[in-house]
């Protein structure tokens, strides 16, 4: 789990923001697994400012894990959905 992302809110409903220091370039690929693995969502966004903004509208509640990938850095980091 990274340090250097946040997610909010959380609990999150409908939209998320990613954020981080190290969140650089213009995009970013972002994954989002259920916490069983299976992959739900897959995107490339833009980074605005150091910050993704994502709809997370469709998802079922549950915990999942968001993987950022933004040129060689990676992280990793959970997302509870209400």
């Amino acid at each position: 789990e990274s340090e250097n992302l946040e997610i909010y809110p959380q609990p999150a409903s409908n939209s998320i923001v990613l954020k981080g220091k190290e969140l650089s370039g213009s995009d970013a690929d972002i994954t989002i697994y259920s916490i069983s693995g299976q992959q739900v969502y897959a995107k490339n966004a833009a980074i605005i400012h150091g910050e993704i903004r994502l709809d997370i509208s469709f998802l079922e509640p549950g915990m999942y894990l968001v993987k950022v990938g933004a040129g060689p850095r990676m992280f990793i980091s959970r997302m509870i959905k209400k």
